[in-house]
């Protein structure tokens, strides 16, 4: 997972990242 800026200010935003990629990742695994 790629370190972004926005988390130095924003320590949620990690969590959302990775909900983010979580779904991003189911979208690719569909046909």
């Amino acid at each position: 997972m790629p370190t972004m800026p926005q988390m130095k200010c924003r320590p949620y935003y990690r969590e959302e990242l990775a909900l983010y990629y979580q779904a991003l990742i189911r979208l690719q695994k569909q046909p």
